[in-house]
């Protein structure tokens, strides 16, 4: 029972994938990724991470677009996958992206800051 939910995890990113592939494969989104998925013990509830490789106004639209088609792509999950109970999807915003960029930025600043004393 301790290897079901990854693998649960690990089927629900990669349904969820495909379909962000499908949906999200626009200029107007830039690039969508699924970065992580954890699902609840009772299998219930999942929280989706997604990434938007794109400029500020693209991870908006991709958000509002995911936001607006929730309960479609948790329907077709529900197809696609064999489990007792489709859980309820959270989309959330991954911006670890973000902020690994603000901390190199960062970093480079300290380390300028350092060669020039």
């Amino acid at each position: 029972m301790k290897h079901r939910m990854p693998r649960v995890n690990e089927l629900i990113h990669r349904e969820l994938s495909d379909i962000f592939q499908r949906d999200l494969c626009n200029p107007r989104f830039g690039m969508v990724t699924v970065t992580e998925v954890r699902t609840s013990k009772d299998l219930r509830y999942a929280k989706v991470f997604y990434s938007v490789y794109g400029k500020k106004e693209q991870q908006e639209a991709a958000t509002h677009f995911i936001e607006s088609k929730a309960s479609s792509m948790q329907r077709e999950l529900g197809s696609r996958v064999s489990l007792r109970y489709t859980p309820t999807l959270q989309f959330l915003l991954d911006e670890t992206g973000d902020k690994i960029d603000r901390l190199e930025k960062v970093f480079k600043t300290l380390s300028g800051i350092q060669k020039t004393e």
